[in-house]
């Protein structure tokens, strides 16, 4: 299966300013690793009718049949725990790209500011935790270098806003 420890990972930025306006984004990526998917394992279980209201991945769909013989899902039948036994099958890229922080602001001219008698204003706003793109939709390789499990929630995504004001 390969290593399984990504070969790198890190982070950028980057913060631009023009005529008052300021922009800053900062990034985190991974790349080079593989990451068992726990959680999509459980969700492409067909199985026992004992597990009623379980959840499903909408890749079932696109399972075994006579019809549909061009496939990587195998087909459904009652009680085949055998398509959700660890497998190299569940191991997926661990790369990602997560934009952590976007802030933008404006501060206002000097010579406006004083009028008011104030030394700077500025007007800001920001996100935390804004996007993730990784190998599968709803995966997070951040969780674990090894394996994904249903049972962590990824970092919450914060809006904020503020004035700044010095006198």
């Amino acid at each position: 299966t390969g290593n399984m420890m990504p070969k790198g990972y890190g982070g950028f930025g980057t913060e631009l300013k023009l005529y008052g306006f300021d922009l800053s984004l900062s990034f985190a990526y991974q790349f080079g690793g593989k990451i068992y998917d726990n959680t999509y394992a459980q969700l492409m279980y067909g199985g026992n009718i004992t597990y009623l209201g379980q959840a499903m991945h909408k890749d079932l769909l696109n399972a075994w049949t006579p019809t549909n013989t061009n496939t990587d899902v195998p087909r459904l039948a009652t009680d085949d725990s055998y398509t959700t036994y660890s497998s190299d099958r569940w191991l997926v890229s661990s790369n990602y790209l997560a934009l952590n922080n976007i802030t933008i602001g404006y501060t206002f001219k000097k010579d406006w500011v004083k009028k008011l008698g104030l030394s700077e204003l500025r007007i800001y706003g920001a996100a935390e935790n804004v996007a993730l793109w990784s190998a599968r939709k709803g995966l997070d390789p951040r969780q674990s270098y090894l394996t994904s499990t249903n049972s962590t929630y990824s970092p919450s995504r914060t809006i904020s806003g503020g004035i700044r004001v010095s006198f």
